[in-house]
């Protein structure tokens, strides 16, 4: 016999008998236990969240990426005043972290500016922000962002990937199908297609097609069943033009399969009464999905029916009967019928039934089994968020149901723990909630109009309240984005659904920005499915009753610093008490003096310095000898490699914002007459430096001038330690303005001389040139107009090549006997966000292509909780979305959103 949910909640509650509450300082000495070694544990080990907001959702190939991270204490959101460093990681797909950054409180508030080359492959990235502290904690409470990067200006075809494959059974092969077009999103046809798939471990198959009418070819390829999609690939060339362009697509795994798993409300299901079943649907790729289904018991009996609700979950009730097994049916995406069996049942227990909240409490029950109420076990009921507890309860369950109600006025915002213990500690049941007192902060944009003209003036006011009405001061930045270009998701990840939900949760969230967004009727309630179905552990309850703390490894940094390793070059033995040196050429104010310990390791702290910044270091023996060998700690501490991103065809779902990217490169290479296309960095047409210098490689074929060190040891430059010396005047069209260089020829739409430096293949600025040895230098290459087109629109000054004799100058350390001179990891420093002043510039000719109109991680608001911005609309004619995110002083957190519109001034 089928029963409903709503009669079974309703026939226990005819029964129920209220809990005794307790403030939680009172009761049973297992709850003032409880509470003071939570108190302790996080005053020894402190919780930490970081918060990162960005200019725009997704990005393109010539991009700068704006971000503000905001660092704050978990239990509070108060900005923390433990961490002083947070470290920016982005990884592509093949588990590399192609950039990383530090991030310094006292040098731009944590403002940073990551600007992405013209080169830059398409592909999802990720981006991680955490602090050293919280490496002592599972990555699953870093910040974690999925970047889309698509590249337009990479290369003339444009290509994307689908799977043939039979989702009615299990396929060991699926066929790839690989589309190829033109800029005109014409197939490019009869064309040949060399490639190679690449498994696992192992090489695949190599081989040609050619591509059809409609500009496709088709690959089989294995189906296997590992996440690891880095190792698993194919590469394709394509001749086009008469140019080879490269291209690799990730595999991932394909089947119809679905993973059905359930979750009896409070962790275990009790014989003969009445219990709540959660369950989560998801595809391979561990995203939800949607199914219908039933449930029978080891006799085949229909006991009810279930489906899904949201994002592949859902919830069931179920009275299991004494002895028997239960098992879900269901039909996967191919149709086919699959089954899961459901958790065993227990005799003895009780069940924790949260049914309801409403504006001032969570309402639920206690209901015991028979035998539980035999023992008359006393049971203790904490309810906690974030290491305080807010709720207590005991009683002897002597009867079957009891009521519990929780009052909400003292927990905060955001997940709580509701545990029911035995008298002795032992956990019995446990159950997360989601408090949402919509107590965040008020914040209202207000634009002096709602409708501007092209390139006009925006004067916008922010008004930041907290829940009483009063004004904030608080920390904000604020996004301004071409609604044209850019579409904002208004499910994804936010402020709010981050430091509230996100970060205390295990595993990925589906669109959290759901939850937190009012015009969504349904989303408590699925919200509360969510905690049904979502793992969280900040500590275990094991350790906190044996008051254990856990092991800390890496420490709360307060400012920079630089270890390292001294040892002996004969036998690698530890040098004791060695006398250390260190200091910066350039910045005299930075020396320092140390000495090594017991085991020949030494630490310098205090220092204050930018990335980029050489230093030289100076190691002795306890008797003045220099023949020793230094090893400096990395110092940006690399976090763990966790949770792979799917690979996607990202400049397909891009599309339109991809066509927005290109519009300022086009305009450029029209305008200088550049006629040459990108190459992708492992494309042919690249040549490698002759074989007595470093393997570096060149993106162009030929420079239009080039020194040797031959050159350069002819030059001045050796004599003065100065690298301009040497081009001083031996370049045509080459000027060398103090420390600056000027190659002859247009300068950039914003107006800058300055050449494109290029650093053993890093690229760099023109102040490097002058930090640089000469002695050290191989060759420099010079390249105008045309030829620095390659580079894009970075490289529309020209660009300087500088090759050195090691290849690398920038990624490693330089070592001389008991001496080494390198570049520690320092502060990012980033860069202004470009605003163009209309009222005073005259660029009337000049087009203006931004899609992030305004950016600004700097905003305070004041004691009245005021602030203000100004910034000049662009060219389009649309509609401008406005976010702003921040943290108020007192850890209130909120977000605000405006929109305005944008006309032709010349109807």
């Amino acid at each position: 016999m089928k029963k409903s949910l709503f009669a079974i909640v309703t026939i226990i509650g005819l029964a129920a008998i209220a809990l005794s509450a307790r403030f939680p300082s009172d009761g049973s000495p297992l709850i003032k236990k409880i509470s003071k070694n939570l108190e302790e544990l996080y005053l020894k080990v402190p919780q930490e969240k970081v918060y990162v907001q960005f200019d725009k959702p997704y990005y393109a190939a010539g991009d700068n990426i704006f971000f503000k991270a905001y660092v704050v204490n978990a239990n509070d959101h108060t900005p923390s005043q433990l961490s002083k460093l947070v470290y920016i990681d982005i990884l592509n797909g093949d588990e590399q972290i192609v950039k990383q950054l530090m991030l310094k409180k006292d040098h731009g508030e944590y403002n940073g500016t990551i600007g992405l080359t013209d080169s830059m492959p398409e592909g999802t990235y990720r981006l991680r922000a955490y602090t050293n502290w919280m490496r002592n904690f599972d990555e699953d409470y870093f910040f974690t962002k999925e970047l889309k990067i698509g590249n337009s200006r990479l290369t003339n075809v444009y290509s994307s990937i689908d799977y043939e494959y039979d989702k009615a059974q299990k396929n060991d092969e699926v066929m790839a199908v690989i589309k190829f077009q033109d800029e005109k999103g014409q197939p490019i046809k009869s064309k040949n297609v060399s490639y190679e798939v690449i498994m696992v471990g192992r090489s695949g198959t190599k081989g040609k097609a050619e591509t059809t009418e409609q500009g496709e070819i088709k690959i089989p390829v294995e189906n296997i069943n590992n996440a690891n999609y880095a190792h698993k690939r194919i590469i394709t060339s394509i001749n086009y033009d008469g140019l080879p362009f490269v291209k690799s697509f990730y595999l991932p795994y394909f089947s119809s399969d679905i993973d059905l798993q359930f979750f009896p409300e409070g962790g275990y299901l009790v014989e003969t009464i009445p219990n709540i079943v959660a369950f989560k649907a998801v595809d391979v790729h561990g995203k939800g999905v949607d199914i219908q289904g039933y449930i029978t018991d080891q006799n085949n009996n229909n006991i009810t029916d279930f489906n899904t609700k949201y994002l592949g979950m859902g919830k069931l009730a179920l009275i299991p009967e004494p002895g028997k097994k239960y098992t879900a049916h269901f039909k996967n995406r191919g149709g086919t019928e699959q089954t899961v069996a459901l958790p065993g049942a227990v005799s003895d227990g009780i069940v924790l039934n949260l049914r309801t909240q409403t504006k001032d409490r969570i309402q639920g029950m206690l209901i015991a089994s028979k035998a539980f109420q035999q023992t008359s076990k006393e049971v203790v009921v904490i309810g906690q968020s974030h290491g305080v507890i807010y709720y207590t309860a005991s009683e002897k369950l002597e009867d079957k149901a009891y009521q519990i109600a929780i009052p909400k006025d003292n927990f905060p915002s955001g997940v709580a723990q509701i545990t029911v213990f035995t008298i002795d500690g032992t956990p019995l049941v446990e159950r997360l909630v989601f408090i949402n007192k919509n107590d965040g902060l008020n914040i209202e944009v207000i634009s002096d109009k709602q409708v501007y003209g092209q390139r006009d003036k925006v004067d916008m006011s922010v008004a930041v309240k907290d829940k009483y009405g009063n004004p904030v001061e608080g920390d904000f930045s604020i996004a301004v984005t071409d609604d044209q270009s850019v579409t904002i998701d208004p499910h994804s990840n936010n402020i709010l659904s981050n430091l509230l939900l996100t970060s205390d949760l295990k595993g990925t969230i589906e669109q959290p920005g759901y939850y937190f967004d009012s015009k969504n009727t349904d989303a408590d309630a699925n919200l509360d499915l969510l905690m049904l179905t979502q793992g969280w552990r900040r500590f275990e309850w094991n350790d906190i009753i044996a008051g254990k703390t856990p092991e800390t490894n890496h420490p709360i940094e307060v400012g920079m610093s630089v270890a390292g390793k001294v040892t002996s070059m004969s036998d690698n033995t530890a040098i004791k008490n060695g006398a250390i040196t260190f200091f910066s050429a350039k910045n005299k104010e930075i020396f320092e003096v140390s000495k090594t310990d017991e085991k020949g390791k030494f630490l310098i702290t205090g220092l204050e310095f930018a990335d980029s910044t050489r230093f030289i270091l100076q190691a002795r023996n306890e008797k003045g000898g220099k023949a020793v060998d230094i090893e400096v700690e990395d110092s940006f501490h690399p976090a763990p490699l966790n949770h792979l991103v799917v690979p996607e065809n990202v400049n397909v779902q891009l599309a339109q914002y991809i066509k927005s990217n290109r519009k300022p490169f086009e305009y450029e290479r029209a305008k200088y007459g550049y006629k040459t296309v990108l190459l992708s960095e492992v494309v042919v047409r690249s040549t490698r430096l002759r074989t007595s210098e470093p393997s570096v490689m060149k993106l162009y074929s030929h420079a239009d001038a080039v020194l040797t060190a031959d050159d350069i040891a002819k030059s001045s430059a050796l004599s003065s330690g100065n690298l301009l010396d040497a081009i001083r005047g031996r370049v045509a069209g080459v000027q060398v303005i103090g420390n600056d260089v000027l190659i002859r020829g247009p300068s950039t739409i914003f107006g800058s001389t300055s050449p494109l430096v290029v650093l053993d293949g890093t690229e760099t600025d023109v102040g490097w040139l002058s930090m640089i040895n000469p002695n050290d230098v191989a060759s420099i290459d010079f390249l105008k107009g045309p030829s620095a087109a390659i580079y894009g629109s970075r490289g529309a000054n020209g660009v300087i090549a500088v090759y050195t004799k090691r290849g690398k100058f920038l990624s490693g350390a330089y070592y001389k006997k008991g001496l080494l001179s390198f570049y520690p990891i320092g502060y990012h420093v980033a860069k202004a966000f470009y605003v163009p002043k209309y009222d005073q510039e005259n660029k009337a000719s000049v087009p203006d292509f931004r899609t992030t109109i305004y950016w600004n991680g700097m905003v305070r608001t004041n004691a009245d909780g005021m602030a203000k911005v100004s910034f000049f609309t662009a060219d389009n004619t649309t509609t401008y979305s406005t976010i702003i995110e921040g943290v108020a002083n007192n850890g209130d957190i909120g977000r605000g959103t405006h929109s305005m519109k944008v006309v032709s001034k010349n109807p």
